[in-house]
Order: C-alpha cells, then structure tokens, then sequence
C-alpha cells in the first residue's frame, strides 16, 4: 500500500513544478518584451537624428514648450492637446552641449566622491 501513496504524493509535485516552469517561462517573456521594446525605441531615436529636442518644459497638465533643433536652427514649439504651435525661430544655437561652469556635478560624480570620502560641496 505504501507505493500507491506515493504515487499520489508525487502527482501534486509535478502540477507544482509545472505552473512554476510556466510562471518562470511568462516572466521571462515579459522581460524579453520590455528588452525589445527599449532596443527598437533606441534604434528609432537614432535613425531620426535629424531632430533632435535640446530641452523642454511642463507648462500644465497637457501643455509644454519644447527646444527642437534641425541642422543649425533651433524651434521653440508649444505642445498641447490640440496641436503643436511654433513660438520661435532661432537662427544661433540656444543651448550648449556643456554644462555651465560653476553647475553641481552629476549623481555619478557625487556618490563617486562621497565613497572615497572627498564630500566636495
């Protein structure tokens, strides 16, 4: 009697495994689609190098003003539901590449000096 009861014990070890091996299976899937989705949304950002946003601005909940550059010339647009508006045409570049001299230094750089010890404030 002892061999039918553990045949019976085993058959719920199996479901088990198996809805973890699908669980596991769906996870990986998910995280294989957001991978996918993040690479494409790169490659597409990089084949529309043509323009490019330089910076922007939240105005309110659906407006917001946005620096646009195509070639040397820069665009100051509004965004909003009903529509994107030009606001200004700059001939010259607005925007630097560079941060401004004398701007606090990046995340990178702060926890970089704050694990060596030099707090630079």
């Amino acid at each position: 009697m002892s061999e039918p009861a553990a045949a019976a014990s085993a058959v719920p070890a199996t479901g088990m495994l198996e809805v973890f091996g699908s669980l596991l299976l769906v996870i990986g899937a998910i995280f294989a689609l957001a991978w996918l989705a993040r690479w494409l949304q790169g490659a597409r950002v990089a084949r529309g190098a043509a323009i490019q946003i330089r910076g922007g601005a939240q105005l309110g909940a659906k407006e917001k003003v946005v620096l646009l550059q195509v070639g040397d010339t820069q665009f100051l647009v509004g965004v909003a539901s009903g529509g994107v508006n030009l606001l200004h045409r700059f001939d010259s570049a607005v925007t630097e590449d560079a941060p401004p001299p004398g701007a606090e230094p990046a995340f990178a750089e702060r926890l970089r000096q704050a694990l060596t010890g030099r707090n630079a404030t």
